[in-house]
């Protein structure tokens, strides 16, 4: 009897019988053939028959193996029985069964077939532990536990060893004789057939979500490489490819596929609610944006994109592999120039990126203020003389309109839009100016940053005691 705790693919059975030198000449070789019978187990006692087969004993040691072509997957207790008999069942013949010579040490593991009923135990005082092995492979196991050989009261796991070798689980193991040492030595053990240990691996494939999607081509090669997947979970596991047959799967592994952001930095200069004046003498001078370096979790490549926005959230931007963007003057304040605004504030942050994901910055974004009323003197413009407020253009407008307005002298300041029904949609404008030609640019958005339909819209300056209305068509 073997009992076993898990699945395993059972693929033969051997059992010895006396030898004619084991007890000085007798039995002789009368005996012929041995039957094998592999049995599953019914409540204790052998159930159906899974195998019956006679064998004729070709090994030296007196070992009678068989070999099944097909393994039979197995979970718990069966039995091996060895008889002489083609009926066995109604008259079995015990006679030169194999016994070792230490006594009995697992009587329940010993069942014996007497008078038609099974019966546990040394039924027929032998003196000894009959000496049966179950073959088993366990290539392809969850980790089977059968009951080890030499004191059936330990259990051990037994864990799957190369897959291309078959383990022997027996009782009693050491298949000892009286002519051999208790120790056992290698002529004490049967001789199995060599077809299964000269396969050839031939490489391994790989499975994705249980779907194959490769193969290695070369039993030496054990990586495989994966791309073009989406973000995600996916189970993986391998099987080896052997010139006669495919293996059972490997252990699966699962990968989390995702992308880690740019890590944090920081805006360094320049500081926030710094103020650029602009001069004729200094347009060529260097305006530095400075910021620490980002670096990748995952090692991709980063770059960096400044971004500012006017106070009439028109935006600009440009992009650096470095941490750091050197300017002119008057690159900064050419659009200002062109369009004679006097004092422009601008709000500005840097963002990393990688090939997928974007990070801000910890500390933006900040804020800074152009001023190039300076130059506007010299080109003879000056400061306003009067309040004025312009007309937009381009007017109509789809999706940006720019909108000027002149103040002669420091005043409180406010430039809102309204719709046809007298509603206010966005307030441009809000606070202290001091003298100087202003430019509000317009996205079409309100104050919560939402798009708005098309048609005709109202902009209002109120400054000082100066008002004025006038209208703007976004068409889209």
């Amino acid at each position: 009897r073997f009992d076993a705790i898990g699945s395993f693919n059972l693929v033969g059975a051997t059992a010895r019988i006396v030898c004619i030198d084991d007890f000085g000449g007798w039995p002789n070789e009368t005996h012929g053939p041995v039957r094998i019978v592999i049995l599953d187990d019914d409540g204790g006692v052998p159930g159906a028959i899974l195998h019956d087969e006679e064998v004729t004993i070709d090994d030296e040691n007196c070992w009678a193996t068989i070999m099944l072509e097909t393994p039979i997957a197995m979970t718990g207790t069966f039995y091996v029985i060895m008889t002489h008999s083609e009926n066995w069942q109604y008259d079995g013949d015990p006679e030169g069964y194999g016994i070792d010579n230490d006594g009995v040490q697992h009587p329940g593991q010993m069942i014996n077939l007497i008078g038609g009923s099974w019966q546990y135990g040394d039924v027929n005082a032998y003196g000894g532990d009959y000496m049966v092995r179950a073959i088993v492979d366990l290539s392809g196991s969850d980790g089977a536990i059968m009951g080890q050989n030499f004191n059936y009261d330990e259990i051990e796991r037994i864990l799957p060893y190369d897959q291309s070798i078959l383990r022997s689980i027996g009782y009693d193991s050491r298949l000892n004789g009286t002519t051999y040492e208790a120790s056992g030595t290698n002529n004490d053990q049967p001789v199995y057939p060599e077809s299964e240990q000269t396969r050839e691996l031939m490489g391994y494939n790989v499975f994705r979500n249980n779907a194959a999607i490769g193969s290695t081509g070369a039993p030496d090669s054990t990586e495989y490489f994966d791309g073009g997947l989406d973000w995600g979970t996916y189970h993986y596991h391998v099987t080896a490819v052997y010139d006669d047959h495919e293996s059972d799967p490997s252990n699966t592994v699962e990968v989390d596929l995702f992308n880690n952001p740019p890590g944090p930095f920081m805006l360094i200069e320049p500081e926030d609610g710094t103020t650029l004046v602009v001069t004729e003498s200094n347009l060529g001078d260097m305006f530095p944006f400075i910021w620490t370096t980002s670096t990748d979790p995952d090692n991709d490549p980063v770059s960096y994109v400044v971004v500012a926005t006017d106070t009439a959230g028109g935006m600009y931007d440009t992009t650096s592999a470095s941490a750091g963007l050197f300017l002119t003057n008057e690159d900064i304040a050419g659009n200002q120039i062109e369009d004679s605004v006097a004092v422009m504030t601008y709000v500005w942050d840097v963002w990393a990126h990688d090939p997928w994901d974007s990070t801000s910055s910890d500390n933006g974004p900040r804020t800074f203020t152009v001023d190039i009323s300076a130059i506007l003197a010299l080109d003879d413009i000056g400061l306003p003389e009067v309040f004025a407020l312009y007309n937009n253009y381009p007017n109509p407008f789809n999706p940006v309109t720019n909108i000027t307005y002149d103040i002669p002298e420091v005043a409180q300041v406010t430039l809102d839009v309204y719709n046809i029904a007298g509603q206010k949609v966005r307030t441009l404008a809000q606070g202290l100016h001091e003298p100087g030609r202003y430019r509000i640019q317009w996205n079409a958005t309100n104050d919560y940053g939402k798009p708005l339909s098309s048609g005709m819209y109202i902009y209002r300056i109120h400054a000082g005691d100066f008002v004025s209305v006038k209208k703007l068509i976004l068409m889209k």
